[in-house]
């Protein structure tokens, strides 16, 4: 009894086996197609590789791919530098600026004040929702800490939709993003 289940497995994968295979898996495997084509025109002959009685060969039967699914596949469309991009095709709304300007002075200020790190701003740069901060230090960790700072609650997190944190040279380049104007 305890090899009856192990030889009915083996029968039924062999069963299986003669059901699904076809013409093109009995080829060999270094063989070009084109040539196995030849010789299967040379002489008609039954899936079971016995020639018909009327000389005319069974349809071979043919495995279909189904199309690949596309749907519900997502394309990312966001690089990691998207927002500079965003910024630098904006065009400039002079009140939206100067709202997001002093938004971001205020921030910037109140924490190097409050000595939680040691920067100044270099550049800023809003346009109508994206804005380009340059912060600059003598003080590597003072500018560490303060742009740890930023990406918190103390800083631009609730208050900017995104942020995007870049190095050019010596200093941080923040990139911003608001909400437009309600």
């Amino acid at each position: 009894m305890r090899f009856l289940v192990p030889a009915l497995a083996i029968v039924l994968a062999v069963a299986v086996y003669w059901l699904v295979r076809t013409p093109d898996s009995e080829s060999k495997a270094g063989e070009a197609p084109s040539e196995n084509a030849s010789a299967s025109t040379k002489a008609p002959t039954s899936s079971a590789g016995v020639p018909t009685a009327d000389g005319k060969a069974p349809p071979t039967p043919v495995r279909m791919r189904a199309a690949p699914r596309t749907t519900g596949i997502v394309a990312p469309i966001a690089s990691t530098d998207s927002l500079a991009d965003a910024y630098q095709t904006e065009p400039r709304d002079a009140e939206q600026a100067k709202i997001h300007d002093a938004l971001i002075r205020e921030v910037v200020e109140t924490l190097a004040e409050s000595k939680v790190g040691t920067a100044h701003i270099e550049a800023l740069d809003c346009r109508s929702r994206h804005c380009r901060l340059q912060l600059a230090s003598d003080d590597e960790n003072g500018l560490a800490k303060l742009v740890d700072a930023l990406g918190d609650e103390r800083g631009f997190f609730g208050r900017a939709e995104s942020m995007m944190l870049s190095r050019q040279d010596d200093d941080i380049v923040y990139y911003l993003r608001f909400a437009p104007p309600k």
